[in-house]
């Protein structure tokens, strides 16, 4: 089965049960035409909706064991491999950094967006969540600088997002770069 079956699965059964959820990481950015190839699937679910989430998936395929990551101070963070694919999710994603811990606020304002797979509505989280996430992960700095110039020349920027990343704990580097980008965008 290919990733995008696979994909098309788990948003029917979480469509289903009205899990609130959106795709990140590699498919996001394919869909913006950012990445090619995506080989995984990220999934970030509402807290509310992890155990819901997590029944599904065991049910679809194989849960992992998780080794502990010193990054991440994430409330849940579970992999599955469903079909050959794996499958992570991510509910209360907290990232580690120098300055203290960023809280990623999940709700229905980080949805953008929305692709449609088998006739299966797949909704996707935010460019502009995933430019201060990608930061903070660190070794992501090419994904940075597309996103980046994807909303530069885009300008359609949900600038709302952005400035609410901006309440979270970031550091200065992070803080800077996010206010830089906004300044353009007003130009």
């Amino acid at each position: 089965m290919t990733i995008r079956e696979v994909l098309a699965i788990i948003g029917k059964e979480f469509n289903d049960e009205q899990i609130l959820w959106g795709v990140g990481g590699s498919i996001m950015l394919n869909y913006y035409g950012l990445a090619e190839n995506p080989r995984d699937i990220d999934l970030v679910i509402a807290l509310a909706d992890v155990e819901r989430a997590d029944t599904i998936l065991s049910k679809l395929g194989r849960k992992q064991d998780r080794m502990p990551d010193s990054l991440y101070e994430t409330e849940h963070f579970l992999e599955y491999v469903i079909q050959g694919v794996d499958v992570d999710i991510m509910a209360g994603l907290n990232i580690i950094h120098e300055a203290g811990i960023y809280s990623f606020e999940f709700d229905a304002q980080s949805v953008t967006k929305k692709m449609t797979i088998s006739e299966v509505e797949i909704p996707l989280t935010s460019l502009e969540d995933w430019y201060v996430i990608y930061q903070l992960l660190g070794n992501r700095e090419a994904k940075v600088e597309r996103i980046e110039t994807h909303l530069l020349s885009s300008r359609l920027v949900d600038k709302d997002l952005l400035e609410r990343a901006l309440t979270g704990n970031l550091p200065k580097y992070v803080k800077s770069r996010v206010e830089t980008l906004l300044a353009s965008l007003s130009t």
